[in-house]
């Protein structure tokens, strides 16, 4: 008997959550999940969490390339020219790299690759990188990076 209700209670806990997504209006890929944001797509339009995550580690990846960002949290149009101009100079070292505005899968990758650190302690990331930013988007290594 108390199996079948701890069953029920998480029947419903499940059916709850996906009511309330489709409520608000949002894809899977806006809520992300509790693994992250890392490798879903996201593109103008999209609202949340995540984009505050991408704003933000846009924001160190591309100082003097791309504008900087208001981490707020919407993908509008100044979100997308500064992935775009992000994606764009990248494109001369990767060039499988897609310059759409969009973040994808690659875009991640560059995103959360943190280009600068200490020989001798390679989880060391400068000052300036937003390890909060990496670790909530489920950055690969996040968790090894300190200051």
């Amino acid at each position: 008997m108390k199996l079948q209700s701890k069953l029920l209670t998480g029947v419903l806990m499940v059916v709850t959550l996906a009511t309330s997504a489709v409520a608000t209006g949002l894809s899977g890929s806006q809520t992300a999940g509790a693994a992250g944001c890392y490798g879903y797509v996201f593109r103008q339009g999209s609202t949340g969490r995540c984009v505050r995550d991408i704003q933000a580690l846009n924001n160190y990846n591309a100082p003097g390339w791309a504008n900087t960002l208001t981490v707020d949290g919407i993908y509008g149009s100044k979100t997308y020219a500064s992935i775009y101009k992000f994606q764009s100079n990248l494109r001369v070292w990767y060039p499988y790299l897609s310059v759409d505005g969009i973040v994808g899968p690659q875009t991640w990758g560059q995103l959360c690759d943190v280009r600068q650190g200490d020989a001798n302690d390679p989880g060391r990331v400068p000052l300036s990188y937003p390890i909060w930013a990496a670790r909530d988007a489920g950055c690969p290594y996040a968790y090894t990076f300190h200051y």
